[in-house]
């Protein structure tokens, strides 16, 4: 897939009204999170700053090693999925994003889509690292007929319930500034491992 170019900093002549679009967008799912339960005990931010944003210092969500192939790996993709789209936020380059991202993922299109849209707004949203908390690996024969299943195929999909804990955030818009305070959703996810040790996410599925 073709990495998107997105443009750094707002032009003068963009609506004020598309601003406001796009940051009530990215606050819906802020506040969604929020909303759904508070947070439980997230993990410490990595003190490295990192540079990429204008008059602030956020924390850095360094890549983590390629996960296994298995049940943990699958969740610690979906994190590193969560940091990249972060990161996106960032620096406004969606690559990596894209990269992790398994082409017929529409879920995965609209997220990256809503972080460069609010990158070109002149929006700046500043929080920690996401932690998922895994409810449980959903098998095979819960959503495959049984006439399709295939083990030797299956074994490299990871359907995946779980819940998302957000750390606190500060969403900045040429508007003003808000805090959206730390929570949790549920995360229904399914990843590929690929046959290179890499991760793909094929689909996502939000709730409270």
């Amino acid at each position: 897939m073709r990495a998107h170019e997105a443009p750094r900093t707002r032009s003068a002549g963009r609506p004020r009204r598309a601003i406001i679009g796009v940051a009530t967008a990215v606050a819906t799912a802020l506040l969604a999170a929020s909303c759904a339960g508070p947070a439980q005990d997230p993990p410490p931010a990595d003190p490295d700053p990192i540079e990429g944003t204008t008059g602030s210092t956020v924390e850095s969500t360094p890549a983590p090693d390629t996960p296994e192939a298995d049940v943990d790996g699958a969740v610690a993709a979906l994190e590193q999925y969560l940091a990249l789209e972060q990161r996106v936020y960032r620096t406004g380059d969606a690559g990596e994003l894209e990269r992790m991202s398994a082409p017929e993922c529409a879920a995965c299109a609209t997220k990256r889509d809503i972080a460069l849209e609010a990158v070109a707004a002149g929006i700046e949203i500043e929080a920690g690292p996401s932690r998922v908390e895994l409810v449980r690996r959903v098998p095979a024969e819960e959503v495959v007929a049984p006439e399709d299943l295939d083990p030797e195929m299956d074994k490299d999909v990871y359907l995946l319930e779980t819940r998302v804990h957000t750390t606190g955030t500060t969403l900045r818009t040429p508007e003003g500034e808000d805090h959206i305070p730390a929570g949790q959703y549920g995360l229904r996810a399914t990843l590929l491992a690929g046959p290179d040790g890499s991760w793909y996410v094929v689909d996502l599925t939000e709730s409270a």
